[in-house]
């Protein structure tokens, strides 16, 4: 991941990865334009070698400021690349998707 990403503590990044567990942590920061504390989190992984997506939609809060996520076991040992993103609660409105990298 960028240099420039990895300051912007207010973007989800993953800390622990292991087997089918993955904790993503991030800063609630909801002063910034268009953000608030109920916007919710959604995370795309996908991997290549077997071409599945997995998709975890409205998956926590921004105030909860972390989540443990369980990958599919079939993934448990492929490289799945991440992509995250915030949406208001109505998820009407969407910020753009951040990648997060691969695991």
């Amino acid at each position: 991941m960028p240099d420039q990403y990895r300051e912007a503590k207010s973007l989800p990044s993953y800390t622990t990865a292991t087997g089918t567990e993955l904790f993503l942590e991030w800063q609630p920061d909801s002063t910034q334009a268009f953000a608030q504390s109920d916007d919710l989190l959604s995370v795309v992984g996908y991997a290549p070698q077997t071409s599945e997506y997995v998709f975890f939609e409205a998956c926590a809060t921004r105030v909860a400021a972390q989540v443990q996520l369980e990958l599919p076991k079939a993934l448990a040992d492929a490289p799945v690349h991440l992509w995250a993103t915030f949406s208001t609660f109505s998820g009407d409105s969407y910020a753009y998707s951040t990648y997060l990298g691969l695991l």
